[in-house]
């Protein structure tokens, strides 16, 4: 899952990442100092379905946060969407 691949991803901001997983899109998170291109970051994704509450994004990325940041690979989450 990285940018040599037949898939092409951008970095968003998480109002746009937001809006992208509201309509049923996925969106991918990693640690802010992780690269996607890398062999040792592998992001993880989230999507919505029509059963889940708007509240569950932000849910979602603090829990994310809350497992998988720290000092060495980022504090906060980066998030990407295919394009």
């Amino acid at each position: 899952m990285n940018n040599t691949g037949n898939e092409k991803f951008k970095r968003v901001d998480k109002k746009v990442a937001r809006k992208h997983w509201s309509k049923g899109g996925t969106v991918y998170l990693l640690p802010c100092q992780m690269r996607l291109e890398s062999h040792f970051s592998v992001p993880c994704s989230i999507s919505s379905n029509k059963n889940s509450p708007a509240s569950q994004f932000d849910v979602s990325v603090k829990m994310y946060e809350y497992y998988n940041c720290n000092s060495e690979v980022g504090k906060y989450v980066s998030f990407y969407i295919a394009i």
